[in-house]
């Protein structure tokens, strides 16, 4: 079984050459929330640096335990220059927006005027995203132990409220895009 494991490398920059967002997204809304980035050169890979697996349509997300990864602030308000990486389940969707919508979260109507959809999923209790995670990936461990990238984190509120877990564009529901948008390269 393959596990995520922090290895201290020297860092790797890449430049870019164009980013696609979806079409759909409108900005302040979140529904949407994803883009393509796509590079100048090709990323040499080697053990220490493998990229995730597109995951399979509609995936059953339920009841899953991922990881997720990110760069962003620790519940001490710190940031980090290692990559951070936690344990976290999918919430109860219609509990999760319940709790947003009834605490009115600032801007929540705003960037989810038409409340959750299918393109949405709700991660995370005691863990969370925090600050600076935005777009970091969540990750679950496939067929062949493999990493498929599932979600994409798009927002929350607080860090490790289990209240308020984080919300997460789902990988799976844009799959036709994303093919389009990398002519199948992916």
């Amino acid at each position: 079984s393959k596990s995520l494991t922090v290895i201290q490398l020297e860092g790797l920059s890449y430049e870019i050459q164009e980013v696609t967002p979806h079409p759909d997204y409108s900005f302040p809304e979140k529904y949407n929330d994803l883009a393509i980035i796509t590079l100048k050169q090709k990323i040499m890979l080697s053990e220490s640096l493998e990229p995730f697996c597109l995951p399979s349509k509609m995936s059953q997300l339920n009841g899953k335990v991922f990881e997720l990864l990110g760069w962003g602030q620790t519940p001490n308000d710190d940031t980090t220059k290692i990559i951070d990486q936690m344990k976290v389940e999918v919430a109860n969707a219609m509990e999760c927006e319940a709790n947003y919508s009834q605490k009115n979260i600032p801007l929540f109507s705003t960037i989810y005027p038409k409340g959750f959809t299918d393109t949405i999923i709700c991660v995370g209790r005691h863990n969370d995203v925090c600050r600076g995670d935005s777009g970091g990936p969540l990750v679950l461990e496939g067929p062949d132990s493999l990493l498929e990238q599932v979600g994409v984190v798009s927002t929350g509120y607080g860090c490790g409220n289990a209240r308020f877990p984080g919300i997460y564009t789902r990988v799976d529901q844009y799959l036709d895009w994303i093919m389009q948008v990398t002519m199948g390269g992916c």
